[in-house]
């Protein structure tokens, strides 16, 4: 497992039970327990890269902070079911950066003192 060098002691690992983050059809697919726990009821996220480590960050767009550090950009969550499930269109952050586009399972991170969620791109 790919751990970054600069992460917090703190943080928090994707441990909890039925929490779910997956590549599909160049889309991010987030399950309803952990959408829930870092989006809220937001319907718009901000969409960070970190080329450096392949990690891409997300956050609600009521998170401000987060936009202006990571200078991100703002896309919109497409609910995928009534259960709460939740993607984001990746495929401009899959082309601009040369990531692999296949379909998988992916590790992640919940930063709760940034208020952030973010996934390992890295193949």
């Amino acid at each position: 497992m790919f751990i970054p060098s600069h992460l917090p002691p703190n943080h928090k690992r994707s441990a909890q039970k039925g929490a779910s983050v997956r590549l599909k059809t160049a889309h991010l697919l987030i399950g309803h327990e952990l959408a829930g726990q870092v989006f809220g009821r937001a319907q718009n996220v901000y969409v960070g890269f970190d080329a450096a480590s392949s990690m891409l960050g997300l956050a609600p767009v009521s998170n401000l902070a987060f936009q202006k550090k990571y200078n991100a950009s703002q896309q919109m969550l497409k609910a995928r079911n009534l259960q709460g499930d939740v993607a984001i269109a990746l495929h401009d952050v899959l082309i601009d950066h040369d990531l692999n586009p296949a379909e998988r399972e992916l590790t992640f991170e919940l930063r709760e003192e940034e208020g952030a969620l973010w996934v390992n791109l890295q193949s």
